[in-house]
């Protein structure tokens, strides 16, 4: 089967408009609804998994973190840690708010400006869907993570037929074979949890998934699993 063309123009012709379309929210994107409605629900999920299963990250990295109120939050949250955040839009790190401990750059999630294995947290919320090349994204977060740090991202899972059945939510039935699930296992990483993230989850089938890199390279490709791990 032949693989899609990610450097072709007219995949980069949407993430441009994508781009320029954050980029004219930035100035009252803190300020919208969707804050408390989604981005909010998807952020306290992270952190409150982050703070139960990652107890001494070093260094956090937020991928697609738009004008910085997780990354700002997980930065109060971790002390001693070191923060940054990268969004491929400039106005939203144009607007993030300055916060102690947290750094900034203008990046896309194909190409982070950061060495191998520094990272012992990185946190993705909503963003994936936005991105050129999904693989080449999860890919180079996988590269940048330090052997046994771990992922968590809040993403949209597909909605599928009855016979992909993993994930059950009421009304809904979702899918962990396809999408930002079975690409993270593609990537290299372990995934050890996915649960539906409330209130949201039921709207926009909305999960939180937790990913470890292993540190036995040998042993880094892992399918993805049929059916949620059973993990708080």
């Amino acid at each position: 089967m032949r693989q899609p063309d990610h450097s072709a123009p007219g995949v980069e012709a949407v993430r441009a408009v994508w781009v320029r379309r954050f980029d004219c929210w930035a100035a009252d994107y803190d300020a919208s609804q969707l804050q408390s409605m989604l981005f909010g629900p998807a952020h306290e999920a992270v952190v409150r998994y982050a703070r139960l299963h990652v107890p001494r990250p070093g260094r956090i990295l937020d991928v697609g973190c738009g004008t910085g109120r997780l990354a700002a939050r997980i930065a109060w949250s971790y002390r001693r840690a070191q923060v940054a955040g990268v969004d491929a839009s400039t106005q939203m790190i144009k607007h993030a708010a300055p916060a102690p401990d947290v750094h900034y750059a203008c990046a896309v999630a194909e190409h982070l400006p950061f060495a191998d294995a520094v990272f012992g947290l990185v946190v993705i919320t909503l963003s994936v869907s936005h991105w050129r090349s999904k693989a080449a994204g999860l890919a180079e977060i996988s590269r940048v993570m330090a052997p046994g740090a771990i992922l968590i991202a809040a993403e949209v899972l597909p909605v599928r037929p009855p016979r992909h059945l993993p994930v059950r939510v009421p009304g809904r039935r979702l899918d962990l074979t396809h999408g930002v699930p079975s690409l993270i296992a593609t990537s290299g990483l372990r995934i050890h949890h996915v649960k539906p993230i409330r209130p949201i989850a039921v709207a926009v089938n909305t999960v939180l998934i937790a990913a470890e890199k292993p540190s036995d390279r040998a042993a880094t490709v892992h399918p993805c699993p049929a059916t949620a791990p059973n993990s708080d």
